[in-house]
């Protein structure tokens, strides 16, 4: 069991170079938790593959389908408390925090490509890349 950060959700459920590395995470560990926040900053990342990349609504509405099936039943809201003494204390986001706190409280690893996450907490956040790689 993982959190998995927003964009490891992007390059599973997105076209895109880092593909299969998110499929290589999911084969290894295929039970992906998150904070409900997933939902705003995953539909943010598809409004930018709508800008960018020319996707239409009904390919983004497609892709929106599929990542909300697979994640529907591991979203959970992490302590709110918890979740702003963190970003105080980190000086990360808010919204980065929501993912530090939720592995923290299933006591699991948050896997992440945000370096200032890995950096403030090397002990609980790893990227997808170092996940792949331990044994």
């Amino acid at each position: 069991m993982i959190v998995a950060d927003s964009n490891l959700i992007a390059y599973l459920h997105l076209p895109g170079p880092k593909a299969d590395l998110a499929d290589a995470v999911l084969l290894k560990d295929s039970h992906w938790w998150v904070p409900p926040l997933w939902r705003s900053e995953f539909r943010s990342i598809l409004f930018a593959y709508m800008r960018t990349q020319g996707m239409d609504v009904a390919t983004a509405d497609a892709h929106w389908a599929e990542a909300l099936d697979h994640l529907r039943s591991t979203q959970k809201e992490p302590d709110p408390a918890s979740v702003l003494a963190k970003a105080f204390e980190s000086n990360l986001s808010a919204y980065d925090a929501e993912f530090v706190v939720l592995a923290e409280e299933l006591g699991v690893r948050l896997v992440t490509s945000d370096q200032q996450v890995i950096k403030a907490f090397p002990k609980l956040a790893i990227s997808p890349e170092d996940f792949v790689m331990v044994s």
